[in-house]
Order: structure tokens, then C-alpha cells, then sequence
């Protein structure tokens, strides 16, 4: 996918919370009615409809491949449209409508952001499968989602400095398996007539670091060999490694060099350059943020859950 598209893509659906507005191009209803929210219905096209789209939303499309069965990933579907049905429902009945003058600004403002008129704009839409009139449907209910999120969510929620505090104790581990760590690497690779050689120098090159050599220095001048590699600025969060490094490198600090470690005819030390600080005030504004969404993910589903009660739902 071009830059473009993915540009366009990100304008169509950088207000989508944890729903999605859904709707038949033409507007009738053309099958079955499967779900019947409060008066309003959902049709089986409306299903295969947002099924087709899913691909479209990272997130959704990942917990909805992540289910086993065709039986729940129908009911993930479904609860879906419902909760978008409900939601829709509750704007319209608190006055939070929004009118085609926002709709038509909302576009416009998204044609400004990806330097296109707005026809050329909307041309590029539609070349993307999505009419104008879906597209205008989305942009419509997506402002009144923000709106209506703005005002009973947002609004609500705060995080406080003894909550990123705590959270920040609580996650200390799991803040170093997720820390950013820059390390360079040599190999020393040997046949199965030369490993005795090779461990030998590799050992040799461990001591020189060992007794103050700077690695990079050293590992260009044993990497002139044709046997030996040199790799260097890796960076990499520590849980992406391999065991067979990470825990080698869970020991060592900037500056210095793991000990050898034996992978199949290789022989590897890895030098550890530099780690991300794990501080308070390194990860306080990512925690603050985190913990803000998980507040307002809770507050979103306890909302649903008593729109779930407030209005009749019907499953056929």
C-alpha cells in the first residue's frame, strides 16, 4: 500500500474508538434481520458488510482473527454492530446529533491534512471501495462518538500522581523486559574441524575487552577474517531477544561484554553499549497515558453494559 493510502486510511479512521459506523450503500434493507437494538435493526448484510471492512481496523481485525470457532466470531461481529447501534441510539436521544455542516468541515479538514482538494480528496476514497455517502455516514457518526466519549468519558476519568507512582513500583519488571537496550555483536563461526580454534579466539578476544580494549575497536580487527563477523548498533527491546541472549545479557552492564555463548558451530559475545533509562520521570507521561485509556476502556464497557439494560436487545 502506497504512502498515500495509508495516509487517507489513517484520515478515514483516526477517530475510530472501539467502534465503527456500518450501513448498506443504498440504504435498504436487502436480507434478514438478525438483531433487533431498541427500534432499530441489524441486518445480516450489515454483518457481512462489516466484515468486509475489518481488515481496515488493526485492532479489531486482531481480536477478531484471534477467535477459533465461526460460532464466535459471529457473536464478536454482531456485539459489535450492537454496541454501535446502542451508542448511536444514546446520541440521538441526549440531542448530540451532528449536522452536515460539521460533516462537511470534518471532510474538508481531513482532504487539508493529506494536501488534496477535497474532490480529488473523495475521489481517493471511492477508489478505495468507500462511496461518498458511506464515508459521509462514518465521518457523521464518528464525530458523535467523540462527542459523546468527550463528554461522559473523558471527562470523567483522571489519573493522579500516586497512580503513576504505584503503577510505575508495580511494573518495574516488566519495564525492563520491555527496555531498549543498543549492543553490538562478533561471531566467530568455525567448520567441524575448527572449533577449537575458533572458541579460542573468541576467548582471547573476550579477555582483551575484559582487561579495558574497546570492544568496537577490537571486533573491526578480528572481523578482517573471513571466519569472524562483526555486527554492530543493534538496538532491540530485551524481550524481543532470544533466551539464549537475553539471559546473558540480563548481567552485564553498558560497557561491558557477556560471556561466550555456544550456538551450534558459533562463537558469540555480545557487548552491550548503552540501556534506556528505566526512571520515574522517563515513563511518566507514557504511564499517565496508559493508565487513562484503561480507565476510559472500563468506563466505555460499564457504559455499554447499562445501555444493555436500558434498551431492549433481540437476537434472531
Amino acid at each position: 500500500r502506497s504512502i498515500l493510502k495509508r495516509k487517507i486510511l489513517n484520515s478515514i479512521f483516526a477517530l475510530c474508538l472501539f467502534f465503527i459506523a456500518t450501513g448498506s450503500a443504498g440504504g435498504e434493507i436487502i436480507d434478514k434481520i438478525v438483531a433487533k437494538v431498541g427500534d432499530e435493526i441489524i441486518t445480516l448484510y450489515d454483518v457481512r458488510n462489516f466484515k468486509e471492512q475489518l481488515p481496515a481496523y488493526r485492532d479489531i481485525h486482531k481480536a477478531y482473527t484471534s477467535l477459533e470457532t465461526k460460532a464466535e466470531k459471529e457473536r464478536f461481529l454482531l456485539d459489535m454492530l450492537i454496541n454501535d447501534k446502542l451508542i448511536s441510539m444514546e446520541i440521538s436521544t441526549l440531542g448530540m446529533a451532528t449536522n452536515s455542516k460539521e460533516v462537511a468541515a470534518a471532510i474538508s479538514d481531513s482532504a487539508t491534512r493529506n494536501n488534496m482538494p477535497v474532490d480529488k480528496f473523495l475521489d481517493s476514497i471511492e477508489s478505495q471501495g468507500i462511496s461518498q455517502e458511506v464515508y459521509a455516514q462514518m465521518i457523521t457518526k464518528q464525530i458523535e462518538k467523540m462527542r459523546f466519549y468527550g463528554q461522559f468519558i473523558n471527562s470523567k476519568v483522571s489519573v493522579s500522581e500516586k497512580d503513576v507512582l504505584t503503577y510505575f513500583r508495580d511494573s518495574k519488571s516488566y519495564l525492563q523486559n520491555n527496555q531498549t537496550i543498543t549492543l553490538g555483536q562478533i561471531i566467530f563461526s568455525a567448520g567441524d574441524d575448527g572449533r577449537a580454534e575458533m572458541k579460542k579466539l573468541a576467548e582471547v578476544f573476550k579477555k582483551k575487552i575484559t582487561d579495558g580494549a574497546i570492544f568496537e575497536t577490537e571486533a573491526s580487527k578480528a572481523a578482517e577474517q573471513t571466519a569472524v563477523k562483526f555486527i554492530k548498533g543493534i538496538t532491540i527491546k530485551r524481550n524481543e531477544l532470544a533466551p539464549r541472549f537475553s539471559e546473558p545479557l540480563s548481567t552485564v552492564s553498558p560497557g561491558e561484554v557477556t560471556e561466550i555463548i555456544e550456538s551450534g558451530n558459533k562463537y558469540i559475545i555480545m557487548y552491550l553499549s548503552s540501556e534506556e533509562k528505566i526512571t520515574l520521570n522517563t515513563y511518566k507521561e507514557k504511564i499517565r497515558r496508559q493508565l487513562l485509556q484503561t480507565k476510559r476502556d472500563e468506563m466505555y464497557k460499564s457504559i455499554l453494559a447499562k445501555l444493555r439494560q436500558d434498551y431492549s436487545i433481540e437476537i434472531r
